[in-house]
């Protein structure tokens, strides 16, 4: 699909698999465009995208197995 389009909305996840890299069966890119006529539209990126104008992504990460109750230190601050 070529074109320009605007991005609404780009989200995903990634999983790292045994040797730390992304393990593409369980990472998904999730994108949903703007036609200029008005039309919205989406679904799973499977390929390469090019953005005509910046674009700011914010990542997090998480780590597995890791966890820690702060609801003592909530009831502390109160």
């Amino acid at each position: 699909m070529q074109g320009s389009y605007q991005l609404i909305s780009l989200s995903g996840s990634f999983e790292y698999g045994e040797n730390h890299n992304v393990d593409g069966e369980h990472s998904r890119l999730n994108i949903t465009l703007s036609h200029h006529d008005g039309k919205v539209f989406g679904g799973l990126v499977t390929g390469s995208l090019i953005a005509a104008e910046p674009v700011y992504i914010i990542a997090a990460g998480l780590k597995q197995g890791t966890s820690k109750d702060t609801s003592q230190e909530l009831k502390k601050r109160r």
